[in-house]
């Protein structure tokens, strides 16, 4: 279900990739034992000229991304239309090996408004400005996605 809310987005944004990635706890800090907070991509659609980053975003420390994922906290979204001239949020590594133009990124909460995950979208053969009914559209499929999340992750076995 959750690739079929992906599908739809792609088909009407016309974005290059689109990814949900998810917070976990990925293993312990040695010696002490504490728990690592980390992400990992769980679910990724792309065009047939874009290569997939799935496999490389898997046990990511949430550290590596401090600026991004405050923003996302705070704000719930961010864009980097231009990586030439708007804040990049510390995510220049989504630019430069992967040869994306824009990016946004959401955040996924689940149905008790917790920040669960992340949706990442990619533009790689131009630049795009999101409009106004592209943002609404998206933001109503990330809360469909949260509610699809939270009725996996919570669900009673």
């Amino acid at each position: 279900m959750v690739d079929n809310q992906l599908d739809q987005l792609m088909e009407e944004i016309g974005c290059d990739r689109i990814w949900i990635g998810q917070f976990h706890n990925g293993g312990h800090f040695y010696p002490t034992g504490k728990s690592i907070q980390k992400f990992s991509i769980f679910y990724e659609k792309l065009t047939p000229t874009t290569s997939a980053i799935q496999h490389i975003f898997q046990q990511i420390p949430v550290s590596l991304f401090p600026k991004a994922l405050s923003k996302l906290y705070k704000d719930g979204e961010l864009a980097i239309i231009n990586y030439n001239t708007d804040e990049t949020y510390d995510l220049n590594i989504f630019s430069k090996d992967h040869g994306t133009k824009s990016f946004y990124m959401l955040a996924v909460d689940d149905l008790d408004g917790h920040f669960i995950g992340v949706m990442g979208i990619a533009f790689n053969d131009k630049e795009h400005k999101l409009s106004k009914e592209e943002w609404i559209f998206i933001r109503q499929k990330v809360g469909a996605i949260g509610s699809l999340l939270t009725d996996y992750l919570y669900k009673k076995k």
